[in-house]
This record gives C-alpha cells, structure tokens and sequence, in this order.
C-alpha cells in the first residue's frame, strides 16, 4: 500500500514539498519500494521499532518545512490535498495553528463519506474529542510540533492526546474539504477484531484529562460518552473473542456512563450475548 500514499504525493497540485518516509523497523521492502521512485523530494529515514508515535517524532525532527503534515502508509491524499491548506496559509500569513480537513473512508476502491461531522464550534476541545480526527487530516506549524510531540508512550489514542495538548493553547481552523482518503482494510492497527483498541483509547484520553487545564474544557458529559464509547467498543472486541462475560461487564459499564445512550441497541446486545450469541454478532456491524 506504501506506492499508493507515495504516488499520491507525487500528484499533489501543490508541489513545494518534502516526503520523509519514516521506516519503523520492518522487514518488508519499504526500502526498495522508496528508492523506486527517483525525485529528490522523497526522503528515507530507518528506526528500530518504536511504534508510530515514535516514528512520527522522528520525522517531525528531521522535517525542513514551515508546515508538517501526516500521512500513514496504508492511506492517501487526493491531489488538492497540499494546496488547500496552501491556499489559506497564504491568504492568513503563515498562521501559527493546527489546520484540519475531512476525509472518504475507501473500502475496496469504492469511497464513500463517514457520518456527518459536527461542524466546530467554538469548543475546540470537545469537536476532537467527539469527531473523526486523523493525523493524514492536519496540517500544523512546525514552531507547534517543537514544542509538543507524540507521547512515544502511546500506541492508541497518541493523536488525540495531542491535539487537545495543542489546542489549549493554539489556535484551529477547518478546511471546508474532504481531501483525505483512508482505506479500510484488515490488517490496520485499529482494527477491534484483533486488537483491543479501546482499552488503549481509554487510557490514553485518561491520561490527557489529568491536565486540569484540558479537562476544563471537555465538559463532564463529553468526558463520560467518550468513556461510554470506549468500554461499547471494548464489549465489542470481547464478543469477537467470544468472551461472553467480559462483553457484558463491558456493556453495563458503558451504560453506567450515560444510561440512556444507545440503550435500546445496548440491551439488545446483552440479551442475545446469552440468548442468541450469532445475533449479537451481527448488531456489532
């Protein structure tokens, strides 16, 4: 997938640019496939694996650019991508913010939108929080990423942890454009059937709102649904492992959270867990 997200920086609009490919210790042909491509502007840079966090930081580091931007290997920029942030870039005077664009999720080649986003307001902190919030979709200067990095010590919920460091205390703007697209596919690192990606999500955001300043902003029921959703999708990877028990302890937590939401889909769930456990299954999609 790396040729993809590469060839779709060889085709921004914009072409004032730098690629780092940062290689996380593997043992693929990342490296021959980087050194296919002859232009200058793609660079390569190998670590011992550390985990994305890590790999992100290393980049961050060795970047020349005014503005850094993310893009994991397994998705791609359509070609406005760049320019679009250009354009109000130039038009603000090099602002010192973190900008955000929306994105296509693509499941075998057919892209489609996500559910509706909420639009921002002027709440920052909570639209993070509340709303699909990628690394491919920001786009922020660099004086930003010197100060605050990826926690190295986070492998889920990294990036969320780092944009509510960043804005309590710099500005945000949308781009009104979904110039992002990421696939769908088996083998993400997000993917609930193999990994228990909540309970890593959970802990991550908990360590976020120790800062009293970041959990003033995030109102006590933001703070719970997040929390709700996070033990939802922990019930949902443990009924993948047909782990009946947990599942349900999951559940009644999640319901705890915020009682009345999603309740009738939430019981439903709990009761064909031990009535009709195939049923339980297919409400998880």
């Amino acid at each position: 997938m790396l040729g993809v997200a590469i060839e779709s920086m060889i085709a921004q609009v914009f072409t004032d640019w730098e690629l780092i490919v940062v290689d996380d210790g593997s043992t693929d042909d990342t490296l021959n496939v980087v050194e296919s491509y002859q232009d200058d502007r793609i660079k390569y840079l190998f670590q011992e694996n550390r985990e994305r966090s890590a790999a992100r930081n290393n980049g961050i580091s060795v970047a020349t650019g005014m503005y850094i931007c993310f893009l994991d290997s397994d998705d791609f920029y359509l070609p406005e991508h760049l320019m679009s942030f250009y354009n109000y870039l130039i038009s603000c005077y090099n602002p010192v913010e973190l900008l955000y664009s929306g994105i296509f999720l693509e499941n075998c080649e057919i892209l489609s939108l996500p559910e509706d986003e909420e639009n921002p307001s002027s709440n920052r902190m909570e639209f993070v929080t509340r709303n699909i919030f990628g690394p491919p979709q920001v786009c922020i200067h660099r004086n930003i990423l010197e100060k605050h990095k990826f926690n190295s010590s986070m492998t889920i919920g990294e990036d969320l942890d780092l944009w509510l460091r960043i804005l309590n205390e710099f500005p945000f703007h949308v781009i009104d454009k979904r110039t992002v697209c990421i696939k769908i596919h088996p083998g993400r690192t997000v993917n609930i059937i193999y990994k228990n990606i909540y309970y890593e999500s959970l802990k991550s955001f908990r360590i976020s709102i120790k800062n009293s300043a970041i959990r003033k902003k995030i109102s006590p029921l933001i703070r719970r649904s997040y929390i709700c959703d996070c033990y939802l999708g922990m019930s949902k990877y443990y009924l993948y492992k047909r782990m009946k028990i947990k599942a349900s302890v999951m559940i009644i937590i999640s319901m705890l959270y915020r009682p009345t939401y999603q309740l009738k889909y939430k019981v439903n769930i709990l009761y064909n867990i031990f009535f009709n456990f195939n049923e339980a299954l297919k409400l998880l999609k």
